[in-house]
């Protein structure tokens, strides 16, 4: 009763990220990502504190400021989430990475939706995942999973 009262319903998920597919990105791909509205301000302002720290000579700064795929990932799934019309505005949101396991690095999104009806819900909470699914390799990100049949057959 309390959730209907509230006008929220949380999402609490896990996806696992392999964690071989973590890199640096290029500076042609950040070019690339540059004019997107969900990542673009992150990069912009990352790359004049960069500019600034090594300026200033600060090369360790600049360096520990390099932008990962896993990074502008978490930002844009996290500013995707918040752009959602069904996204409880009034409530929390975040997307965090928890402790790596020997499955990958847990990524978790934590939301609320603004829809209470469960139908509804589940069909917001599954948009939500297959569209993460579906855009992570526009990053270079892999999701984990255990090898099936098909993952041991040979290459052509």
């Amino acid at each position: 009763s309390n959730m209907f009262r509230s006008g929220g319903r949380r999402v609490a998920r896990v996806v696992n990220i392999d964690i071989s597919s973590v890199r640096f990105m290029t500076p042609d791909e950040l070019v690339q990502w540059q004019d997107n509205k969900l990542v673009g301000g992150y990069i912009t302002d990352t790359l004049a504190r960069i500019d600034t720290a090594r300026d200033s000579g600060d090369t360790v700064t600049a360096d520990a400021l390099r932008i990962t795929n896993l990074t502008l990932f978490r930002i844009f799934v996290q500013n995707y989430i918040q752009a959602m019309p069904t996204s409880h505005k009034d409530f929390i949101s975040m997307v965090r990475l928890m402790e790596p396991t020997a499955h990958g690095i847990p990524m978790q999104l934590y939301f609320f939706t603004n829809e209470t009806a469960w139908v509804v819900y589940e069909s917001i909470q599954s948009s939500v995942f297959e569209y993460i699914l579906a855009v992570a390799p526009e990053f270079g990100i892999r999701f984990f999973q255990l090898p099936t049949g098909s993952d041991l057959q040979p290459q052509a």
